[in-house]
């Protein structure tokens, strides 16, 4: 899951930010397996009036129905700016569906 929070936030809340959604993955019944703070970096496109984005990468373990909920959590989030949840396979890889239906929109 990479997550890009807006630039604009106090280191402290950042830190805040970032135990909420370590606590929201606990709630969930499931566990970060790690985390990679990438810090702040610029936007490929303006995101409500805003240049830059604080990026934090997760590998992260969840049960099969909590995607969803954790998704639905992150969207009420004010200072969140974007952020990508991809169900991984046992080798590491994207699904083979993802796969395939991204094969298919280049087609179009």
């Amino acid at each position: 899951m990479t997550a890009v929070y807006s630039a604009k936030l106090s280191e402290v809340k950042q830190k805040k930010q970032l135990k909420e959604l370590a606590d929201l993955i606990a709630k969930q019944k499931g566990r970060v397996v790690s985390k990679d703070d990438w810090g702040k970096k610029p936007l490929a496109y303006l995101i409500g009036k805003q240049t830059d984005g604080y990026y934090v990468n997760w590998v992260v373990q969840l049960p099969l129905q909590a995607p969803q909920a954790v998704s639905k959590e992150l969207e009420l989030n004010e200072d969140l700016l974007r952020f990508l949840l991809v169900k991984v396979n046992e080798r590491g890889e994207g699904s083979k569906r993802n796969k395939r239906s991204i094969k298919s929109r280049k087609k179009s």
